[in-house]
């Protein structure tokens, strides 16, 4: 990795450290360009390891980040001998990744670096750390390599695989490189060389309301159409509540893409399933994107008894 002395490599955490109390492993190696019994650049030793208190107490694979501090070869810092990519922090986890590793389980023998490209990416967990998913059939060994962007820049490592279950066949998991990774790089001397944090937030356009006073009694039993769009992938959870503030009606959150949607709201109390009073109502739509960057925008709606 760029970094101000040099000397970094960025790895997973499960690759320097047991992970849930145990111990940091020890003599770690790194042959650049390795193939088949092959070292056109050397072997490369390690002088510290760094990892996430999250890895080494709970062995928590959302913090499986480390980085390595490598020792000089030849009067040379490893960033002079081989190059080096860019790292990105707190990023929209979804790309179009490159995954690299050296896949050594059956029918891989760990002896050449492979590639994964990404297809379409799914997400596991909750909340902004949660596991990126991508589909690839490299099997175990290939931990710690990484996951390039626009082949500049590092945005997370190849973290576990699920084995023995054919619902996540051929899918690798790494960690999305946030707060916490961050702090692991910057204590080994990092200058991230990517983007800044991606602080742009969502934009909800296109609000709207149909028909508006609607009627939720009577032989048409009206209801209202609430329509919006969202620019970017992103969690949307929407309310309305009367006068008071109260909560009357709420669709729970759910991860949407960018696009146009609507609900209806028959304009019965969410918990009661009774008909609200005549008046005025506000509903609001709010958009978390993947980064965690929020925004909202709200809208009146009338009801008529």
């Amino acid at each position: 990795m760029n970094s101000k002395l040099r000397n970094v490599v960025w790895t997973a955490g499960h690759c320097v450290h047991e992970g849930e109390g145990g111990s940091f492993f020890e003599d770690f190696a790194f042959v650049p360009g390795y193939r088949n019994g092959n070292e056109p650049h050397g072997v490369w030793f390690a002088e510290n390891a760094v990892t996430t208190n999250g890895w080494m107490s709970e062995g928590d694979f959302e913090l499986d980040v480390a980085a390595l501090v490598m020792e000089p070869l030849g009067g040379e810092e490893i960033l002079e001998a081989v190059g080096a990519r860019g790292i990105r922090f707190n990023q929209n986890p979804i790309q179009s990744y490159k995954a690299f590793g050296y896949p050594a389980a059956p029918p891989f023998d760990g002896e050449k670096m492979l590639r994964c490209n990404s297809g379409s990416e799914l997400l596991l967990g909750t909340g902004n750390l949660k596991p990126i998913a991508i589909g690839c059939d490299m099997t175990g060994g290939s931990s710690g390599g990484g996951w390039v962007v626009a082949d500049q820049f590092v945005q997370s490592v190849v973290s576990f695989g699920i084995i023995n279950n054919p619902d996540f066949e051929d899918i690798i998991f790494g960690p999305q490189l946030r707060a916490t990774a961050l702090n692991v790089y910057e204590l080994v001397g990092g200058a991230p060389t990517g983007p800044g944090p991606d602080t742009t937030v969502p934009k909800i356009t296109k609000m709207s309301d149909a028909p508006d006073p609607f009627t939720p009694l009577g032989k048409k039993k009206r209801k209202a159409t609430i329509s919006f769009k969202i620019n970017e992938r992103a969690v949307v959870p929407s309310t309305i509540k009367g006068k008071s503030g109260k909560t009357v009606f709420k669709i729970p959150a759910a991860e949407l893409a960018a696009g146009s949607y609507f609900f209806k709201w028959n304009g019965r109390h969410f918990k009661t399933g009774k008909v609200v009073k005549a008046g005025t109502y506000t509903y609001t739509i709010k958009a978390t994107d993947l980064a965690g960057n929020s925004s909202k925008k709200s809208g009146k709606t009338t009801v008529k008894r």
